[in-house]
């Protein structure tokens, strides 16, 4: 839908998982780029003060050299669910980053319980969704730890810089980019869990710059 509204002329606001398979989180870009369309993502934490606060905090060293982040889900179904916007809180502290491989374990389908790593270049994250878990990403470094709530009430403030952008055609703080990298590090996290086995994942063959 998002790539047919593209075509269209329309500028699109997309909710969370971005697409089901990977392949096509290659074409929304392509046609968001080809038709030159704002295309907002739902990641609405990248509108939050507390997780723009956070980016800043790693950046200047605030927390001390940080290796190792923690996205914790208290939500039942598949990764892709709720754990898009986790991991996109991540990708978002980290200039875009994503995994050079992936492991994880838990049931096969839809599972209620789900423990994925990701080895990134220079850290590494975890994801863990259990019953009772805090809804949130923390930030472990050398010198202090931060945690970041997800789900705080920030449609508004990305509401508004979607209808901002399509008034100046800047990108959006979501761009479509970002969210397709997200999504993908949760589809392929789900697909190391079916396989049992560990993806090793190469950024350079998947060809986002368009």
């Amino acid at each position: 839908m998002t790539v047919e509204a593209c075509k269209a002329g329309k500028d699109v606001y997309v909710e969370t998982p971005a697409f089901v398979y990977v392949e096509e989180g290659v074409k929304v870009v392509e046609a968001a780029r080809k038709y030159k369309r704002v295309v907002q993502a739902g990641t609405v934490e990248r509108s939050s003060a507390p997780l723009q606060k956070a980016r800043e905090m790693v950046k200047s060293g605030a927390l001390g050299e940080v290796r190792f982040c923690r996205a914790l889900d208290y939500a039942g179904g598949a990764m892709t669910d709720g754990g898009v916007r986790l991991m996109d809180m991540v990708q978002f502290v980290f200039d875009e980053a994503m995994p050079v491989s992936i492991t994880a374990q838990g049931g096969k389908f839809t599972p209620e319980t789900m423990l994925a790593t990701f080895h990134y270049p220079g850290f590494v994250a975890s994801y863990e969704r259990r019953a009772g878990n805090t809804y949130g990403a923390a930030f472990h470094g050398t010198k202090a730890t931060l945690m970041v709530p997800c789900g705080a009430d920030t449609h508004v403030a990305h509401w508004k810089n979607f209808l901002e952008c399509i008034r100046t055609r800047a990108k959006p703080i979501s761009d479509i980019e970002t969210c397709v990298r997200s999504t993908a590090t949760c589809v392929l996290a789900n697909i190391a869990m079916r396989l049992g086995m560990t993806l090793d994942w190469d950024e350079k063959a998947w060809k986002l710059e368009v």
